[in-house]
């Protein structure tokens, strides 16, 4: 069967497993924007496949997805500029409607270490920055300011991650896994791009983590410990590490997202 008939099939069957919206339900429920981060398994003219690897804000989400798009979905992010350039093992996440099955309004790919889980199973050190941007977790947050900090260095190098202060402005946008300044948290990981200035002016957060659902892996916590913001490894981000001894298994097929 060609590609483009098995994906059509596909998108069929999982339309038929969808369950119906109930009498009456409101039609703006199927208008709603959800958001998933996972790993792309297959990617094709009219659909990719993605497996959850992260945080989800649909309801009851299933580990894996396909989800319909084209050329006229928005794609930005890791060198990727629109849909026929997504490849399988992308780290991304996918804005979508249901409508009733999954339907792509925007696609964002990450790079791998922007995921902790992720990270963790690769052995990747995140990198501390990259241009005007600086990836990291929030370490405090008020009206006006965002403190935000990355990992220390893993043992046995001795070098305190980096701490990085940003302001609000009147432009300043968060998206992804926040929609506004107020839902910021300490915990969040984001990706910060900003300005010149001191401190520096935020010009756009990316939530790509949001902080306080699940534990950081082992470790993780430990590192962006910072006494200066933080009363205990488990305020590091409002659950802590795994607790020692605990089973932890990597995303499955996490070792090749970075193909």
């Amino acid at each position: 069967m060609p590609p483009r008939c098995r994906t059509l099939l596909l998108i069929a069957l999982l339309v038929a497993w969808l369950p119906l919206p109930a009498a009456g339900e409101d039609e703006a429920d199927a208008r709603r924007t959800y958001a998933t981060t996972g790993k792309i398994e297959r990617a094709g003219e009219e659909a990719i496949v993605v497996r959850r690897l992260g945080q989800t804000t649909q309801p009851n989400a299933p580990p894996v997805m396909i989800i319909r798009g084209g050329e006229d979905v928005p794609v930005s992010g890791e060198g990727r500029s629109d849909w026929s350039k997504l490849r399988r093992g992308d780290l991304v996440i996918v804005s979508y409607q249901l409508e009733p099955a999954p339907l792509a309004s925007k696609v964002l790919v990450l790079p791998v270490t922007a995921h902790p889980m992720v990270a963790a199973a690769l052995g990747v050190t995140p990198a501390k920055s990259a241009g005007r941007q600086f990836t990291g977790w929030i370490k405090y947050k008020d009206e006006s300011l965002l403190v935000v900090r990355t990992p220390d260095a893993l043992p046995p190098r001795q070098i305190p991650g980096k701490v990085r202060t940003f302001i609000r402005h009147e432009g300043t946008k968060v998206t992804l896994y926040r929609e506004s300044w107020e839902e910021l948290k300490k915990g969040d990981r984001v990706i910060v791009h900003f300005s010149k200035g001191n401190p520096r002016p935020a010009d756009l957060v990316k939530v790509v983590l949001r902080g306080g659902e699940k534990p950081l892996p082992p470790g993780l916590a430990t590192r962006l410990y910072d006494p200066t913001y933080d009363t205990s490894v488990k305020d590091v981000d409002g659950i802590g590490e795994i607790p020692a001894g605990a089973n932890w298994t990597p995303p499955r097929s996490a070792e090749s997202a970075s193909n």
